[in-house]
């Protein structure tokens, strides 16, 4: 009897552990998928919002960058104009040289008499924005001749026996490339800070007469960076064309960053990379994400610890059971079994809450309350950890939607900015027998700084025009609205094409705070008789269509804007019957194609001759336009796009005057 009452006690003990061993491993995983579950969901979370907000502050960082090296090729595309128009006007006038003005090699009279031709360029190189003749280390321009001639903007006498600097690199790189470069990161020969120069070669008739540079040391660059307010930037690093790091710390490694838009995160930071596309070289953003990171790390270590404490207390709980069962056996297991399903709630229940929960914050439910999860151990403690948590991430994604409706605000500005500045093109031109004319401008931007004019002033006399302001965005669109307004004012009054623009040039230099200069092209066709008055400043040649297509000779002037009292020139062709004038802005010729090389001038002089001589001056623009968009495939247009023809067809016009 009572070996069967043991045996029977025996059997019942091991049903009993085995029932209790069944839950314990419920309960372990359980516990563990939960865990995995919300650790899952927080990094999912908390790196897409990190990426976001990465990704924003590179491209706003990158865009201020971009602006740095435009605003320095204008000042040196400007300075390279304006000193090409003053050899080219050879004023002989003599000049004084105890400021600004260094000879190499000495003082020779061949050197005077160049300097007295160029030595206006002082003046100019010192009204350029930006530029303090006290503090180059800041901003340095400069002109250096073949010949031997140094001009700047200071007050400095430079001396007649001053350095030859045509051995520096800078200067070779110029003369041999023959248009305008950026060099690679050099060290300067006088102040030693390292810098990037950007280098105009002098070329008149083919000749090379010397290199405009504008000289911006690193530190400037970084220094301007790290100025900037944005919270969560921890360092920033340069390199060169050639990959090397010339400003930064050492501490991180970009080795991992391959491609612009690539975001690496490491054990406490994050790196992004922007590309300067106009000098070849990168940037490199560090962005601390340590406190958000370490929310994290601290949830998954609770979970995990939570875990470990359930296993060793269940654990625990049947190595008691044991010896109860030995010691109590069939009353001590009825005991056991309804012990273990009170356990079995009260420690799974929580976490399956918890975790439906979280599920549900995971589908977009962010007003997540777990007041009734009312346990006081682990479970009740990551429950409050995760509400925080929430809390957090909604505070989060508000600034982000905030963000958002900024950026869409901003966006429909600039599309009813667009409309503006369309509204103010014509759309509508003048009809005739006697010629047939047609314009277009497609901005780069939502705004651009291009624009065309189109004004019959009489029945005998068309006016036709075309500008590119310097820069791109709203103050070049603003810009432009202005010298639209002013040429077609004193076009109205029937002003030869020269005084049209000395006055424009007037009215565009007073209150120009920003420093933007316009290159324009303007003509006035007479009717009658074909004749086209013309005058540049400083613009792209246009080209003659018809039986002979051939550049007009049109030679340039100093771009509207930059400096008061210029006088403007007049030059005169005819033309018969057919014959047209194709005027265009620069970024028809600089439209980048997908081997990263220009449309260039030989290719449009060439697709307009093959043009049919038939075609409406509308027809020309439209196949013109066909030939940019199959050049640039799917390449973003960098530049405004502005093209304007007009076609001469009057069979009773006068033939060519001698």
């Amino acid at each position: 009897m009572m070996v069967s009452l043991l045996i029977i006690i025996l059997i019942f003990t091991i049903i009993s552990l085995g029932f209790i061993y069944t839950q314990n491993s419920k309960f372990v995983g359980i516990n563990q998928e939960a865990s995995q579950g919300l650790s899952i969901f927080t990094d999912k979370v908390i790196n897409q919002n990190i990426k976001q907000y990465v990704g924003d502050l590179t491209t706003a960082c990158g865009r201020i960058i971009d602006s740095n090296y435009d605003a320095n090729r204008s000042r040196g595309d400007s300075t390279a104009a304006y000193i090409k128009n003053l050899y080219e006007k050879g004023n002989t006038q003599q000049k004084d040289i105890s400021y600004g003005v260094g000879f190499i090699g000495g003082i020779t009279e061949e050197k005077l008499e160049e300097f007295y031709k160029i030595a206006d360029i002082r003046e100019y190189i010192s009204s350029l924005p930006g530029y303090d003749s006290e503090n180059l280390d800041a901003l340095d321009v400069f002109v250096v001749t073949k010949s031997g001639l140094v001009l700047d903007g200071t007050k400095t006498n430079l001396g007649e026996n001053y350095r030859d600097l045509r051995n520096d690199s800078w200067y070779i790189d110029g003369y041999e490339a023959g248009e305008p470069v950026w060099t690679d990161v050099i060290v300067g020969s006088v102040t030693g800070d390292k810098k990037i120069d950007y280098v105009v070669p002098i070329i008149i008739d083919n000749e090379f007469m010397g290199v405009t540079v504008v000289s911006a040391p690193i530190t400037e660059i970084y220094n301007t960076l790290l100025n900037i307010d944005f919270q969560g930037i921890r360092d920033i690093i340069l390199t060169d064309s050639k990959g090397e790091r010339v400003a930064g710390s050492e501490e991180y490694s970009i080795e991992d960053v391959e491609d612009t838009g690539d975001i690496i995160f490491h054990d406490d930071y994050c790196m992004s990379k922007y590309r300067v596309d106009e000098a070849g070289s990168s940037v490199y953003f560090v962005f601390d994400v340590a406190e958000v990171l370490s929310a994290v790390n601290k949830v998954e270590s609770e979970i995990e610890q939570n875990g470990n404490t359930i296993k060793d207390f269940t654990f625990k709980f049947i190595a008691a059971a044991v010896a109860i069962y030995i010691l109590l056996a069939l009353i001590m297991t009825v005991i056991a079994i309804v012990y273990s399903r009170k356990i079995a709630n009260a420690l799974v229940s929580p976490i399956l809450l918890l975790s439906k929960k979280v599920e549900e914050f995971g589908k977009g439910n962010m007003d997540i309350n777990v007041d009734d999860i009312k346990t006081n151990d682990e479970v009740g403690m990551l429950a409050h950890k995760f509400s925080a948590m929430s809390e957090d991430i909604k505070d989060y994604l508000k600034e982000i939607t905030a963000i958002t409706a900024e950026k869409e605000r901003f966006k429909t500005e600039m599309e009813a900015a667009a409309n503006i500045q369309s509204s103010l093109m014509s759309s509508e031109f003048p009809k005739s027998d006697m010629f047939d004319v047609y314009a277009c401008m497609k901005p780069a931007r939502a705004v651009g700084g291009d624009l065309y004019a189109v004004l019959q002033i009489d029945n005998e006399h068309l006016l036709t025009a075309v500008a590119d302001v310097s820069g791109k965005g709203i103050p070049a669109s603003l810009f432009s609205v202005r010298t639209k307004v002013y040429i077609q004012l004193y076009g109205e009054m029937g002003l030869k094409p020269s005084q049209i623009l000395k006055n424009v040039n007037e009215r565009l230099c007073q209150n120009n705070d920003e420093a933007l200069f316009v290159t324009a092209f303007l003509g006035v066709l007479d009717v009658k008789t074909g004749r086209f008055t013309y005058s540049n400043a400083g613009h792209n040649k246009p080209v003659i269509t018809g039986q002979d297509t051939k550049w007009l000779d049109a030679p340039g002037n100093v771009p509207l804007g930059c400096i008061e009292g210029v006088d403007y020139t007049d030059e005169v062709i005819y033309l018969k019957n057919g014959d047209g004038v194709f005027i265009y802005s620069d970024g028809v010729t600089e439209a980048v194609g997908a081997d990263d090389t220009f449309f260039g001038d030989g290719r449009l002089l060439n697709k307009l001759s093959q043009l049919d001589e038939d075609l409406s001056g509308k027809e020309v623009i439209e196949g013109i336009s066909a030939e940019l968009r199959l050049y640039s495939a799917d390449r973003e247009q960098w530049d405004d796009i502005t093209m304007l023809m007009v076609k001469y067809t009057n069979e009773n016009g006068a033939k060519e005057q001698t």
